[in-house]
């Protein structure tokens, strides 16, 4: 029964799948710019890990201030990964949006199916 509702290959959850498909994604292209010789998503990676070295000052203080502008426009809960979204779009953009759909897909049935299980 439970492989035939994972069958249809949808989700009720929309929310649920778009957050993680983002997280995926965003996790996806910040690798392929970490191997490459831009530093901005290599910056805007380390700022966010505490453990990272971190970005010359002047960096950190334009990105802080970019965040809180978008605050104060009225744009809530942007942090400094999710800034990456606004770099512009690469040729291999596509292959990353399946990879994080079909990551995003599994996570929602991994849940389901641990749901399905009584405690």
């Amino acid at each position: 029964m439970l492989l035939k509702l994972e069958r249809s290959g949808h989700t009720r959850n929309d929310c649920y799948f778009r957050e993680y498909k983002d997280k995926f994604l965003t996790h996806f292209k910040l690798q392929r710019e970490l191997t490459s010789r831009n530093t901005l998503l290599r910056d805007l990676n380390n700022m966010a890990s505490p453990d990272g070295t971190q970005p010359h000052a002047q960096f950190v203080n334009h990105i802080n201030q970019a965040v809180s502008a978008l605050g104060r426009a009225g744009f809530s809960g942007i942090d400094v990964l999710k800034l990456a979204k606004l770099l512009s779009s690469q040729p291999s953009d596509p292959a990353l949006e399946d990879m994080a759909a079909a990551c995003a897909g599994f996570e929602g049935a991994f849940h389901r199916r641990i749901a399905s299980f009584p405690a």
